[in-house]
C-alpha cells in the first residue's frame, strides 16, 4: 500500500485537532474513516505516530518528527495546484496578421491606422484578461470540487 495524500491529511488534521472526531469534521468524513487512515499510515510506515488514551491524542516523538514532513508534502501539493492554476504568465508568441488593405490604409490615413493599432492592442489585452479570469474560475471550481469531495 502506498501512502496517499488522504493519509497525510488525516495525520495532520488529528495532530492539529488532537481529536479523531474533530479531525473527521474538519475533513468532512467520519471518525472511523480517520482512524482507518491513521492505522493504515502507521502500518505502512511501521511506526506509532500517536498515543491514544480515553479520548485524548498525543503525538509520539516519531510522530512529531514525521508531522513536519507531512506538512511539507501537503504544502508542496498545494503549491503545485496553485502553480498549475496560475495563468498570469503566458508563454509563446502572439502573431497578428493584417491584410494588404491595412497597409494601404496606413499610407492614406496614418492617424486612422494608429487608432486601429491602439484598438487592436486593447482588444488583445482584454482577450488575455478574460482568458485568465476564465482559467482562474475553472481552477477555483476544481479546487472547491476537490475540497468538497473530501
Amino acid at each position: 500500500m502506498a501512502v496517499s495524500l488522504k493519509h497525510l491529511e488525516a495525520f495532520v488534521a488529528v495532530a492539529d485537532q488532537l481529536s479523531f472526531r474533530r479531525a473527521a469534521e474538519r475533513l468532512n468524513t467520519t471518525q472511523p474513516n480517520i482512524s482507518a487512515r491513521i492505522a493504515a499510515l502507521e502500518a505502512r510506515l511501521g511506526v506509532v505516530l500517536m498515543e491514544r488514551d480515553a479520548g485524548s491524542v498525543r503525538l509520539t516523538p516519531k510522530g512529531d518528527t514525521l508531522l513536519t514532513h507531512a506538512r511539507r508534502v501537503i504544502g508542496e501539493v498545494d503549491g503545485m495546484i496553485a502553480a498549475a492554476a496560475d495563468n498570469s504568465l503566458y508563454e509563446g508568441v502572439i502573431r497578428l496578421g493584417v491584410t494588404e488593405m491595412m497597409g494601404a490604409a496606413q499610407k492614406e490615413a496614418a492617424g486612422s491606422f494608429l487608432y486601429f493599432e491602439a484598438f487592436l492592442v486593447v482588444a488583445v489585452i482584454y482577450w488575455v484578461m478574460v482568458e485568465a479570469l476564465n482559467q482562474g474560475q475553472k481552477a477555483l471550481e476544481t479546487r472547491l470540487n476537490k475540497a468538497y469531495a473530501r
